[in-house]
């Protein structure tokens, strides 16, 4: 009896880790690609590369890439959008030449920069980003007060204190994928991805096309999305990522 006592708990304990695998559901990725501020020839090859690819991408505008009028760069990020492969969305007013726009430069100064990159996304695209990641600067308390005054936007990337922005996602959940110099380091991406997933929901990967100077760092980025694709991976744009969040 002792011995049918243990197969059956063995085959109950079996039957609910098959289960378990069965119901975990695939690894959500955003790709979040960064400094987006004109037609530079990385950031085409990536948006080619990802519809030949048919994964998904988010890339970072700066909001001073949409004030003066270029047609052609609006077209490229209609076209991009329409495919619904891609999302545009608020990395900070200023850019190049503005890496602490959001570190102490006061409530008004951020409110501004962050209201005025909402406006023109508005403007170009009919309908304002629904997210925001400061460019080279960390988020102070001016920060959260300046975002509270856009509620469409309703993702940051990075932490968000407790208390601060109520019903705004904080994707902080990042797997890294270039190293210090913002080159590619795939060897270790892949070396990393099983320990830093294993527990997770959702990863957002970081990376700045325009400071890929090499081949073989665009080839770097290929392959991770291939080796993504192999783990079978759910890649998503930020609003699909939140209407996951509010199912």
């Amino acid at each position: 009896m002792m011995h049918i006592g243990f197969l059956i708990a063995g085959m109950v304990l079996a039957s609910f880790c098959a289960s378990g695998a069965v119901d975990r559901k695939p690894l959500i990725v955003l790709i979040k690609l960064d400094d987006v501020h004109g037609m530079h020839p990385r950031y085409l090859q990536v948006a080619e590369f990802a519809k030949a690819e048919n994964i998904k991408i988010n890339f970072g505008v700066f909001g001073s890439a949409l004030e003066k009028d270029n047609p052609q760069f609006f077209t490229w990020m209609k076209q991009l959008q329409e495919t619904g492969l891609f999302e545009f969305w608020n990395h900070g007013y200023g850019g190049f030449g503005h890496p602490r726009e959001n570190e102490g430069t006061g409530y008004e100064f951020q409110r501004q920069k962050i209201a005025r990159t909402q406006e023109l996304s508005r403007q170009r695209f009919g309908a304002p980003f629904r997210a925001y990641g400061p460019h080279a600067s960390g988020m102070d308390d001016d920060t959260w007060k300046a975002l509270a005054e856009s509620p469409e936007i309703k993702l940051v990337f990075g932490r968000i204190p407790p208390g601060k922005l109520p019903g705004v996602f904080a994707a902080d959940s990042r797997m890294p994928f270039e190293n210090a110099a913002l080159k590619p380091d795939i060897q270790r991406f892949k070396d990393r991805f099983e320990s830093v997933t294993a527990d997770r929901e959702y990863v957002y990967i970081q990376g700045h096309p325009n400071a890929w100077k090499e081949e073989a760092d665009f080839d770097a980025f290929k392959e991770m999305v291939r080796f993504l694709k192999t783990k079978g991976v759910r890649f998503m744009t930020i609003s699909e990522f939140l209407e996951t969040r509010s199912r």
